[in-house]
């Protein structure tokens, strides 16, 4: 039962992470649990003789003596800060960094930029589709927004096709306007060599915790889940529309 859970929790990030046997004694027993899943190192936490460690793509908090785990979110209350989210985000910023800018479609901000939202959106997708509508609210309020594609199911989704026109379009900030509804016409059909950008789309979004579109990153690597309206991140970020 404790396997299914793990393994469950835990499935998401586990297709896109290498063979890594631990070595260090509190996580001997959690590796032989899931043997073949990678574990890191354990690193100290606040809470005197819990760890935190990194499991495939998630984290986990486990006891000094290795017996026990625990799988969620440490939150310093005091201060109030979730340190489990913080530690992700300083590992997104890196992998969100690696996708090249020439393969994102990008709206940038009007007038002085403010800020930088990175989204993973499926074109298929109702609410990316009603995101999209709120990306014009945020250009004006000095955020530039990134798209990066996470065609859900690969080519076995619906809307992998219709991605791989918008992508493939000499002007792709147009056809991403198409293909959500803002300019209402006709998606002209293009084939052409993306299926590695799509690919690598997919699989950065697994890498940072994508699970399911539309997912939006703040420039400090901080997910901030998946849809809300503009209203709602200017006031998160604390800007004012123009």
């Amino acid at each position: 039962m404790l396997k299914n859970i793990f393994s469950l929790i835990i499935l998401a990030s586990l297709f896109h992470t290498g063979i890594s046997l631990a070595a260090d004694p509190r996580t001997d027993s959690l590796q032989k649990l899931m043997p073949g899943v990678k574990i890191g190192t354990p690193t100290e936490t606040p809470l005197k003789g819990i760890y935190q460690v990194k499991i495939g793509g998630r984290y986990a908090y486990i006891s000094a003596d290795g017996s026990y785990a625990l799988i969620g979110n440490l939150v310093d209350i005091k201060n109030g800060i979730n340190l489990t989210e913080q530690a992700q985000a300083k590992e997104n910023i890196p992998l969100i960094k690696s996708f090249p800018q020439k393969d994102m479609i990008i709206f940038p901000a009007k007038g002085d930029e403010k800020e930088v939202l990175t989204i993973f959106s499926d074109t298929s997708c109702p609410y990316c589709k009603k995101l999209h509508t709120e990306v014009p609210k945020l250009q004006q309020a000095g955020i530039t927004v990134r798209y990066i594609p996470f065609p859900r199911g690969l080519k076995r989704g619906g809307g992998y096709n219709e991605m791989k026109s918008v992508w493939c379009s000499d002007d792709r900030v147009r056809a991403m306007n198409i293909a959500n509804g803002i300019i209402k016409a006709k998606l002209e059909k293009k084939d052409c060599a993306v299926d590695d950008v799509l690919k690598a789309g997919y699989d950065l979004g697994n890498k940072v915790g994508v699970e399911g579109t539309p997912t939006i990153f703040l420039a400090n690597g901080t997910k901030l889940g998946g849809y809300l309206p503009a209203a709602n991140i200017i006031s998160r970020l604390s800007l004012s529309a123009k």
